[in-house]
């Protein structure tokens, strides 16, 4: 990219004064500042998008062909393709074996333990525990 962003400030900052100068003879001063911000943030953007553009542009004549080449030969021969052998056999052995020892399901269901409630509690004992956290 080509200069800095200073450069965006600057040109979004001229289009906010102008339009908030020029729009002002016709608009409110809050529908004015609106637009004139709108015109900053748009010329900002803008500003950035053609920098960028002109950065891309100055920089193509930068890499000279040797450059170029010994970047090709850096890139040659940097790929590795490896290949793992075919173990389509003793995949397909060790699976029959398998099959052939589960032959019979072994599927058995959960069985919890039952739940057990308290015994009942009197009514009294209640009522007292419940007097202390109540006054707690």
């Amino acid at each position: 990219m080509i200069g800095t962003w200073r450069w965006n400030a600057i040109f979004g900052t001229l289009t906010m004064v102008l339009t908030f100068l020029l729009s002002l003879t016709n608009n409110v001063p809050t529908t004015a500042l609106i637009r004139s911000l709108y015109g900053f943030v748009v010329l900002f953007v803008l500003t950035y998008v053609i920098r960028w553009m002109l950065g891309t542009l100055a920089g193509m004549n930068q890499y000279s062909e040797q450059d170029k080449l010994r970047h090709h030969d850096e890139l040659l021969n940097s790929n590795i393709d490896l290949q793992t052998p075919d173990d389509l056999d003793s995949l397909n052995n060790l699976l029959k074996s398998q099959l052939r020892e589960n032959a019979e399901p072994t599927f058995s269901p959960l069985q919890p333990p039952k739940l057990v409630s308290k015994e009942k509690l009197d009514s009294e004992s209640l009522a007292n525990s419940l007097r202390q956290l109540s006054e707690d």
